[in-house]
C-alpha cells in the first residue's frame, strides 16, 4: 500500500481552512481531521506532550457578532457559574478516551486552568496603507492544572482536546449561535520518562507564518493583553555534538588577537506529523530561538528523513556562542 499525502490550501494561506481565519496546525475545522484519525501503515499515533507545570496559548482572530461587548462577554465555559456563563467566545475540555467533559462551574477552577486569556482587537496596515481593525482571542492555558483537575472528577485519563467556540450572530455564549473548532490531543509525560521531551520557543515583531499576532498594542475588551507565546514541547533527544573554536590571528607574528568558543547541539525528533514540523519551521525562523530556556541559532533544510510512512524524523542543527574573547592584551 503506498500513502501519499494531501495538503489543502486556502487563500489565505494560513489556517488551512476557510472557517478558521489564523491557526498553526494544532487546531481543527473538522474533529475528525486529527492526525491520529489519517495514519498510514507504517504510522503511529501522535500527542503534543507535556509535563506538569508546561502552559500553552492558543490565539484566534474569529469575526465575533454580538450586539455590544461587556466585561462580562470574554471566554466562558459550559455550565460557569453566574456572573461568568455567558461569553464571546467559550472553550471545553474533552478526554482523549471517552469524550468525557472536564467541569468547570466554579470561577476558582476556571482561573486555575487558564492562566491568561483576553478578547479583543489590534490594528493592522492592509494593502492600501489604510489602518484595519482586526478581533483577537487569546487564551493561554495550564496543562498540568488541566490534568490534575481531571484526576480529581475521576477521569483518569492523561490526554485531552480542547473545543473552541465563537458566537456567529447577536446572542452571547452558550446559548447563542456558534461556530466551534477542536485542537489536537495533548498527552502528559509521565513522571518516570527520563526523556520528556524539549521545549521550543521563538519570538517575532509583529506577525508570523501562520498570522498570528505577537504584539502588546491590542485592546482589550475582556482580560488583560498579554504577548502571545510561540511555545512548544517536542518529543525529541538535545545533545551537544562538539566544540566549534574560532580564532583571530595575525598573520605576520602569528598571534592570536581574539577567540570564540562555540557549542553545537542536535535536536533529533521522534516520529511527526507534517503539520507539526510546519510548526517547529516557524517557530525556527524566529528570532530569539530558545530551546529549553537558552537561546541558540538555526537554519538550513528541515528533512523529513523518512521514505515510508508520513511521519517526520528531523534532525536539526543549532549553534550556541557566548564565550568571544579580546587577547590584544597578551
Amino acid at each position: 500500500m503506498l500513502c501519499t499525502e494531501l495538503e489543502i490550501s486556502c487563500a489565505n494561506g494560513t489556517s488551512g481552512c476557510g472557517p478558521l481565519v489564523v491557526g498553526n496546525g494544532l487546531v481543527l475545522c473538522e474533529c475528525s481531521d486529527s492526525w491520529n484519525c489519517n495514519l498510514c501503515g507504517n504510522d503511529t499515533p501522535f500527542f503534543v506532550p507535556y509535563v506538569d507545570g508546561d502552559l500553552y496559548t492558543f490565539q484566534f482572530q474569529q469575526q465575533i457578532k454580538v450586539k455590544e461587548i461587556t466585561p462580562t462577554l470574554g471566554w466562558t465555559y459550559p455550565g460557569l457559574e453566574s456572573p461568568y456563563e455567558t461569553g464571546v467566545c467559550s472553550f471545553e475540555i474533552f478526554s482523549c478516551c471517552n469524550d468525557k467533559p472536564l467541569r468547570v462551574s466554579e470561577w476558582g477552577l476556571f482561573k486555575t486552568i487558564v492562566a491568561q486569556g483576553y478578547v479583543g482587537s489590534f490594528e493592522q496596515t492592509g494593502y492600501n496603507g489604510e489602518s484595519i481593525t482586526v478581533p483577537i482571542q487569546q487564551l493561554q492555558l495550564d496543562l498540568g492544572a488541566i490534568f490534575e483537575a481531571m484526576q480529581n472528577q475521576g477521569i483518569q485519563d492523561d490526554c485531552f482536546y480542547f473545543k473552541f467556540c465563537f458566537a456567529t450572530r447577536a446572542d452571547a455564549l452558550p446559548i447563542g449561535a456558534q461556530i466551534c473548532f477542536c485542537s489536537e490531543p495533548f498527552k502528559r509525560v509521565p513522571c518516570e520518562n527520563k526523556n520528556p521531551g524539549v521545549v521550543v520557543s521563538s519570538l517575532y515583531g509583529n506577525q508570523d507564518c501562520f498570522g498570528l499576532y505577537y504584539g502588546t498594542q491590542a485592546t482589550a475588551n475582556w482580560g488583560t493583553v498579554f504577548q502571545y507565546e510561540n511555545t512548544i514541547r517536542v518529543p525529541a533527544a538535545f545533545e551537544q555534538t562538539n566544540f566549534q573554536l574560532t580564532k583571530t590571528i595575525i598573520e605576520t607574528s602569528n598571534k592570536t588577537t581574539g577567540s570564540q568558543v562555540c557549542e553545537n547541539w542536535a535536536l533529533n525528533s521522534y516520529g511527526l506529523p507534517q503539520r507539526f514540523v510546519k510548526l517547529l519551521a516557524t517557530i525556527f525562523a524566529g528570532a530569539n530561538v530558545q530551546v529549553d530556556g537558552v537561546e541558540y541559532q538555526t537554519q538550513g533544510e528541515i528533512a523529513k528523513n523518512n521514505e515510508i510512512g508520513t511521519r517526520w524524523f528531523i534532525e536539526q542543527n543549532f549553534e550556541h556562542c557566548e564565550c568571544s574573547n579580546n587577547l590584544t592584551c597578551y
